[in-house]
C-alpha cells in the first residue's frame, strides 16, 4: 500500500519543542510518509537560528520555507503572513499532501492554514479549543480550528470548545498536551554541564524568565515589562535566565529592556532560544518560572516547578495548583515570587498534576491519522449543538 505523505510545519522553538516526539512517533510508522517544513521564526538570525536544532534531529526529509520573520511591527508580521501563503501555497501545489499537521495559534500557522485550504489539503490541528484572552493568537488559534478536519486537544474542556465552534465530535479527540507528555521522555542535562554549556554558575535561586506581548487596555508592554524587572531587582542573590519573546507585536522592545537590564545587573543571562532539552532542564533546576509562556501552565507543573504568571496573556488557560497568577505591578510581581520561593508553597505542589497530562498522547495522535487516513476527510459540515 502507497504511503499517505504527512507534512507537519513548525515555525518556531516553541512549537518544535512539543512537535519533536510525535514526530518521531510519525517516522516510525510504516504507512506514513513524513516531511517536516520548518518556516517563521527558525529562519530568523534574530531568533537564534533555531532551523539547526530541526535539522540536527531529524536530518531529511525537510523542506525550509522562509517567510521573513525578522520584525515585529504590523507591516513586517502581515508580509510575513503574505509571503507564507504565496510561497507555501505554490508549494503544496507540486507536492499534494494527504494531511497536514498545525500545531497552536501563531500567524505563521494561520498563512499555512490558508495555503492548505484553497490547495483542498486536509488539516490536523493540535492544541485547539484553548484560551490565551490576553493575547491576538487566542483568535488564531480558533480560526485554524475552523480551517482543519481532524482535532488533538488536550482536555475535556477543551474538546467541549472545539465542537462549540461547530465541529463534529468524531473528528475531535482527547489525547493530552504534547508538552506534558515530552517532560516524562526527555534525557535532562545535569547542573554541571549546562553551567559549562551556557557559562553560567548556578545560585541558591535560579529564575527562568519569558515575557511575551500581550493584549491589555489598561496597561502598556512597555510598562508592564518594566514592572517585572523592577521586581526582579528585588531579590538578592539570584540568576536571571532569560528567553527572548516570541515574534509578536512589540516584542523588539521586550528585547531591548532584558538587553539593558542585563548590562545593568550581574548573574543576568539572556538567550534567542535554549533549544527544549536545555530549556526543560533550566526549568527542571530552577526555583520559579516567571513571565507569562505557555510552557509555565503546560510544562512547569509535570516537574514540580512553581510558574509567576504575569498578567492576562494566558487568561482562560486551565491551571495547576502550581501557578501564581498576579496582575501587572511591580509590588504584585514581587508577592507572587516570594510566595513561589517559600517553603510551604513548595511543599503545597509536591504532589501536584498536571491537568494537561495523558499518557502516549503521541502514539495515540499516530494511531489516529494512520486510521483516519484510510478514507478521504476533506469536506467537513458545520455541527449544530441541540440546545
Amino acid at each position: 500500500m502507497k504511503k499517505k505523505k504527512i507534512y507537519i510545519v513548525t515555525g518556531s522553538r516553541a512549537d518544535y519543542g512539543l512537535l519533536s516526539n510525535l514526530i518521531t512517533q510519525l517516522r516510525k510508522s510504516k504507512k506514513l510518509e513524513i516531511t517536516i517544513v520548518v518556516t517563521g521564526q527558525h529562519l530568523s538570525k534574530k531568533y537564534g537560528n533555531t532551523y539547526k536544532e530541526v535539522k540536527k534531529d531529524f536530518h531529511k526529509p525537510i523542506k525550509f520555507i522562509d517567510i521573513k520573520v525578522n520584525n515585529s511591527d504590523i507591516n513586517s508580521i502581515l508580509k510575513s503572513i503574505s509571503i507564507g501563503i504565496t510561497k507555501v501555497g505554490k508549494y503544496f501545489i507540486s507536492k499534494k499532501p494527504d494531511l497536514l499537521i498545525l500545531l497552536g495559534d501563531r500567524y505563521e500557522m494561520l498563512s499555512i492554514a490558508v495555503a492548505a485550504l484553497f490547495n483542498k489539503v486536509t488539516i490536523a490541528h493540535i492544541h485547539g479549543g484553548e484560551l490565551t484572552q490576553g493575547s491576538i493568537d487566542d483568535t488564531i488559534r480558533h480560526t485554524i480550528s475552523k480551517f482543519s478536519n481532524l482535532h488533538f486537544v488536550a482536555t475535556a474542556q477543551y474538546k467541549k470548545r472545539i465542537i462549540q465552534l461547530g465541529e463534529n465530535p468524531d473528528k475531535v479527540f482527547l489525547v493530552g498536551g504534547l508538552g506534558s507528555e515530552n517532560i516524562k521522555n526527555i534525557n535532562y542535562l545535569d547542573k554541571k554541564y549546562l553551567e559549562k554549556d551556557l557559562k553560567i554558575k548556578f545560585k541558591k535561586n535560579n529564575f527562568l524568565i519569558t515575557f511575551n506581548s500581550f493584549l491589555d487596555n489598561k496597561v502598556s508592554v512597555k510598562t508592564a515589562t518594566r514592572n517585572m524587572l523592577k521586581a526582579l531587582k528585588k531579590f538578592k542573590d539570584v540568576n536571571y535566565i532569560f528567553t527572548f519573546p516570541n515574534s509578536d507585536l512589540e516584542s523588539n522592545e521586550i528585547i531591548s529592556m532584558i538587553i539593558n537590564f542585563s548590562k545593568k545587573n550581574k548573574n543576568t543571562y539572556y538567550f534567542k532560544s535554549l533549544g527544549i532539552q536545555k530549556y526543560l532542564s533550566c526549568m527542571k533546576i530552577c526555583n520559579v518560572v516567571v513571565g507569562n509562556s505557555s510552557s509555565g501552565i503546560l510544562e512547569a507543573p509535570s516537574l514540580k516547578t512553581p510558574t509567576v504568571n504575569i498578567g492576562n496573556r494566558q487568561d482562560g488557560r486551565i491551571r495547576s495548583k502550581s501557578i501564581i497568577d498576579c496582575n501587572y505591578s511591580s509590588l504584585d510581581i514581587q508577592k507572587a515570587i516570594k510566595k513561589s520561593l517559600s517553603k510551604k508553597f513548595n511543599e503545597e505542589i509536591k504532589n501536584v498534576k498536571n491537568p494537561y497530562y495523558q499518557k502516549n498522547t503521541s502514539l495515540k495522535i499516530k494511531k489516529i491519522i494512520e486510521n483516519k487516513l484510510k478514507n478521504k476527510i476533506m469536506i467537513k459540515k458545520f455541527y449544530d449543538i441541540r440546545f
